[in-house]
Parts: structure tokens; C-alpha cells; sequence
């Protein structure tokens, strides 16, 4: 008799050596996303408890935590040991990490719930989810170093747009020097959004902003760090796996901390020179091109760190600022009014976009990265 099964879709199950005879598993499936909620509930992972899923249809969005119950499917390492799965031997938890509207497609990594904060569940949009997978032979985390608290907020990440458009997260948190199990949840994350662009032919941007755990990114120790930190995560994303097509990041330097700057505010945590090669260093490992945020500086403080890339020989290809260029006119619109925000704007609003143009002449077009001359051969 013919037989057919729509639910599962794919998977991709892989591990990892952690330490002597513990090795880490990572799964990852894909299901039919209408099976929600009469098959794959959306829940509460801290009760096992239905709860409605976040999209408008019905059905499960990114940062649902979804339970298999079709087949009740539970992870065997095949040594005995128990199972996993959820409490009263249910299916496996998957925590959503895409959806596919056009293919009915639900994109998941099963947790393990013996790492799950106890009474809460970290949000894939608020922060840090539990340790994908599960870890055999050693016991599991939550997602914030184990005190069951949501940290790290990961930012903005969404399906790639299917209308053409440009997609990729919009202000993803990331540090090299978080956890692994953590950091792993992000590089899959960012992965399946690369394949997703992919497969629809739209350009991926990933837009990243570094963090130090219990620093103050303002501050003269996250100065000191935050080279390291952008160099790092710039040579990580523009790996081929993820399908970046241009990275967003930040300058490696903090240019209050740049002895002799004009921006310089007293405290030194390098000199001229130091900060150059800090440029270099962060741009000689990107294998993409990439553009450079304001951040929310000053438009004085944003252009003088152009100058010093420009001075540095970095080929950066563009920037994307917004405060740097309005946010002084915020207090004009609070004390005068809309017009003489409008007259601000047209008059230092633009100074300001003109300031930032003039800095630009060191940038160079995206497609050289690429080896083509013109974006036309790229097509």
C-alpha cells in the first residue's frame, strides 16, 4: 500500500568531543509548521504546559519552544543511559529557531531539559536559550552560566524576507568569550538564516555588537577588550557556513580612549598608533565586506573614527549611521517642537550627513571583495 508522512521534513544530528569521554550532541529537525498546535504544541518547557504559539495564524514563530508529540521522538545515546526528552517520557522539546511561511516549514533545535533554568525560559528574542542538544556524560546548563536567569540579549534575529528584500539579523549580541553551549546556539542560529538567504537568493546582512559579561561597554575595561572581541567575531561570521554576504560591526576601538584623539576624555587605553593597527588587525581577518556602525556616538566622535580607518589603510566598505547624525536634534524636538526639529535637521541634521560623506572617499565598493569590478559581474 502506498504510505506517506508529511510531519518530519529533515534533521541533522552531530557531536562533539567536550572533554575525556563527554561528548556534546546538537540536534536540529525540521517539521511541518500546520502541525501546530494539534501535533506540535507550542509550551511552556518549565511546566510542559500547552500554552498558544506566538504567530497571528496560530502556528509557532522564532523563540517558541515546541513539543513532538506525533511520534513522542527522544534522544538515545546508545549506552544505556537514559533517555532525553520531555518529563513523562514525551517528545523531545525543539526550541524555534525559523519558520519558512511559503514551504510550511518549522525550523527547531531539541533542548535538553535537564539544562532548562528551573521556572523560566529565556526567550530566543530576550536572551540566551538553554543548551541545545544535550550533553552526555556530563550534566547540562542554562543558558546564562547556571543561575536560570535570561542574559545576553541576542538582538533582532528573523527569517530571510521572501519579497526581495534585503534580510539578516538586525542587532545580534555576541562575544567570543561566552560559553560555548551559547555561543554554539548563536552560530547555528545565524547559520540556518545564511541557508535560508541562500536558497531564496537574498543578500544576508549580520549586524554585529560585542559585549564583555558584567562590563560596562562605555567603559575603560571594555575599551581595552573590545578590539579583540570585534576582530574575533568578524573572522568567526565571515566563515563561508554562515552565507554573510556584508558584516555590520562596530569600530575595534572606542575613540574616548585614544590618547591624543579630539574625542579623547582623559583615560588611556591606547595610543595613535595601537588603535591603527587595531583597525588592521579586525579588517585583515573579514573574508567579506563589511561597513561600520556609529553605535550611537557623536557625529564628531563617528567621523574621527573614520579618518583613523581611512588613516589605518582599512577597506571598509560604507557605513550605517543614524543617531551620529539626529540624535542632537532630539532636545530641539522635545523643548521647541516639530518645526524647529525640521529646521534642525535640514540644516545641522544635513551638516552632519555631509560630515560623515566627506569621510567616505577611503571606502571602497563591496564587490572588491568578491573580485569583480563591478556589481554587474556578480549577477
Amino acid at each position: 500500500m502506498p504510505a506517506s508522512a508529511t510531519h518530519f521534513r529533515y534533521g541533522h544530528l552531530t557531536w562533539q568531543i567536550v572533554s575525556g569521554r563527554t561528548a556534546e550532541f546538537t540536534l536540529q529537525n525540521v517539521f511541518r509548521r500546520d502541525d501546530s498546535p494539534t501535533f506540535n504544541p507550542c509550551v511552556n518547557p518549565s511546566t510542559n504546559t500547552t500554552i498558544a504559539c506566538s504567530g497571528i495564524d496560530g502556528f509557532p514563530l522564532p523563540g517558541d519552544v515546541i513539543r513532538e508529540d506525533i511520534g513522542d521522538t527522544r534522544l538515545n545515546f546508545g549506552d544505556g543511559s537514559p533517555t532525553v526528552g520531555s518529563p513523562g517520557n514525551g517528545g523531545l522539546f525543539y526550541l524555534v529557531t525559523s519558520v519558512d511561511p511559503i514551504n510550511n516549514w518549522v525550523f527547531g533545535l531539541a533542548l535538553d531539559t535537564t539544562g532548562l533554568p528551573d521556572g523560566s525560559y529565556c526567550n530566543v528574542n530576550a536572551g540566551t536559550p538553554s543548551q541545545p542538544g544535550g550533553q552526555h556524560g556530563g550534566s547540562g546548563g542554562s543558558g546564562g552560566g547556571g543561575d536560570g536567569k535570561c542574559r545576553n540579549p541576542q538582538g533582532k534575529v528573523i527569517p530571510c524576507e521572501r519579497d526581495g528584500g534585503v534580510a539578516g539579523p538586525d542587532g545580534c549580541y555576541y562575544t567570543p568569550t561566552d560559553p560555548k553551549r551559547i555561543n554554539d546556539h548563536k552560530h547555528a542560529w545565524v547559520e540556518r538564516i545564511g541557508d535560508e538567504c541562500r536558497a531564496n537568493d537574498i543578500p544576508f546582512f549580520l549586524e554585529l555588537v560585542g559585549y564583555q559579561e558584567g562590563l560596562d561597554e562605555k567603559g575603560p575595561e571594555f575599551a581595552r577588550k573590545k578590539p579583540e572581541i570585534v576582530a574575533a567575531s568578524m573572522q568567526e561570521f565571515t566563515d563561508n557556513r554562515y552565507g554573510v554576504d556584508v558584516l555590520k560591526v562596530e569600530v575595534p576601538i572606542n575613540m574616548k580612549y585614544v590618547e591624543g584623539a579630539q574625542a579623547f576624555g582623559g583615560t588611556k587605553a591606547y595610543s595613535k598608533q595601537e588603535a591603527m593597527d587595531f583597525f588592521r588587525r579586525a579588517a585583515d581577518v573579514a573574508t567579506r565586506p563589511f561597513i561600520y556602525l556609529s553605535a550611537g556616538v557623536s557625529n564628531a566622535e563617528f567621523t574621527e573614527s573614520l579618518e583613523l580607518a581611512a588613516e589605518s589603510g582599512v577597506k571598509f566598505s560604507g557605513v550605517l549611521c543614524g543617531r551620529a547624525t539626529w540624535k542632537d536634534g532630539i532636545p530641539v524636538y522635545a523643548k521647541q517642537g516639530a518645526n524647529a526639529f525640521r529646521t534642525w535637521l535640514e540644516s545641522e541634521g544635513v551638516e552632519n550627513i555631509n560630515n560623515v560623506n566627506a569621510r567616505l572617499t577611503a571606502a571602497r565598493p563591496w564587490f572588491e571583495f568578491y573580485g569583480a569590478r563591478t556589481a554587474g559581474e556578480l549577477a
